[in-house]
This record gives structure tokens, sequence and C-alpha cells, in this order.
């Protein structure tokens, strides 16, 4: 189990310990005097009720959306990355037997 998770974390990194998962393009727009794109108000992260434990961080979440975009179920893992997948999983079976084509 620990083997994915390091496989997850070694994918997206720069060098000998930074995690490119948006520190480092922020820091490079940056840099080049792009505007700040990012969300210091937390604004979307509230919003999909996504923000991390005490406020910190960003919890890693996935969401069914419906053909008329709205929000089916959500799944929460912040650690047990096979979760999402499992998650997914299922939405394409329920698709399946419900008889609705998969893209």
């Amino acid at each position: 189990m620990l083997s994915g998770l390091a496989d997850l974390l070694t994918e997206y990194q720069y060098g000998s310990g930074c995690l490119s998962d948006g520190v480092l393009g922020a820091w490079m727009a940056k840099a080049c005097g792009v505007s700040d794109f990012l969300d210091p108000e937390k604004v979307a992260i509230k919003m999909y009720d996504v923000d991390g434990p005490f406020g910190v961080g960003v919890r890693r979440a996935t969401f069914l959306i419906s053909q008329d975009r709205k929000i089916q179920d959500a799944m929460m893992a912040d650690v047990r990355i096979g979760r999402h997948k499992e998650f997914i999983e299922k939405a394409v079976i329920l698709r399946e037997t419900a008889g609705l084509k998969s893209d």
C-alpha cells in the first residue's frame, strides 16, 4: 500500500524533494510576472468543502458529476488514494448497469 503512495509522490517530485503539484507552477508564474492565479481566500476550496484539517491544505476529493452538471456524489480520502479509483470504477459499473454509454 505504501509503495503506491511513494510512486504517486515521486511522480510529481522536482529535484530531491520539492513536489510540483501547483507549488512549482505558482512560483514560475510569479517569476514570469503572471498575475496571481491562486485563491488566497480559499473560496473554491470552501465552496467544494475540501478544506484540509484545521484549515491547512486541501483534501483529496473526487466528484461524480451528472450530465446536468450537478454533483451527485463525492469521495474524500486523503491517504488511501486507491479509494478514489474504486469510487470511479463503481460509478462506471452503475452507469453501465443503468444502460448508459461510457465515454
